[in-house]
């Protein structure tokens, strides 16, 4: 997992800044804690994946894990977006970089499941029938009702929306990979093939929007 850049960290909060959302827009860290703000974000592009019944706001540490094993299940699956619990634990958590990391990645799955919806409607829902995450669960996590470590504090300030604040001094790395000597599990190893795909999906539309320019321009240069 790579750190976020400034130029990334900033074009993502006028990302989010532009999505009506709920609550007031003060601390990303704290205001995406315990799931709702992420739900209503998915629910903004693609409506049919969020009930947000499902999402009651939370204080409690357990009840945030409990949204965020909802919204994997209910919503990143059908994205093919697997989260992994280190990251899931640093949000719920209030640690600070790690709501950015996951929203990065977030936009980039809603993106490109929106490109290929608009250009195959019908190989999108053949695709989510397929998808490895579908035959993949991860570890759940725990209900409400089980006992679960404190928060902890900090985050970014940014009152009136995220993209005012120029500098993040507070802003820790995201986890990184494990050393190669350290045997990956099965869980981290989809995770890899998953992020591996995405990869060459994105690869792949831009190659397919080359060849289409291509098209134009050899159509131009016949007319000629």
């Amino acid at each position: 997992m790579q750190e976020l850049t400034e130029e990334e960290i900033q074009s993502l909060y006028a990302w989010i800044d532009e999505i009506p959302l709920s609550r007031p827009k003060r601390n990303i860290t704290r205001d995406f804690s315990d799931g709702v703000a992420t739900a209503e974000i998915i629910r903004h592009f693609i409506p049919k994946l969020v009930d947000l019944h499902n999402y009651p706001p939370a204080n409690a540490v357990a009840q945030k894990l409990y949204n965020w094993n909802t919204l994997s299940q209910k919503a990143f699956r059908k994205l093919s977006y697997l989260v992994s619990e280190d990251v899931i634990n640093g949000i719920v958590q209030n640690k600070p970089g790690y709501i950015e990391y996951l929203l990065f990645q977030l936009r980039q799955k809603i993106e490109a499941y929106l490109s290929k919806r608009a250009k195959d409607p019908t190989k999108t829902s053949q695709t989510n029938l397929t998808s490895p995450y579908d035959q993949t669960n991860p570890p759940p996590l725990p209900h409400p009702n089980q006992q679960v470590s404190g928060q902890g504090s900090g985050g970014v300030d940014a009152f009136g929306g995220y993209g005012e604040l120029g500098s993040h001094p507070g802003m820790a790395s995201p986890p990184t990979h494990q050393s190669s000597t350290q045997e990956l599990s099965p869980y981290e190893k989809d995770q890899m093939i998953l992020e591996l795909q995405d990869t060459i999906q994105i690869l792949q539309l831009k190659v397919d929007k080359l060849e289409e320019l291509l098209v134009l321009k050899d159509r131009r240069i016949d007319d000629l």
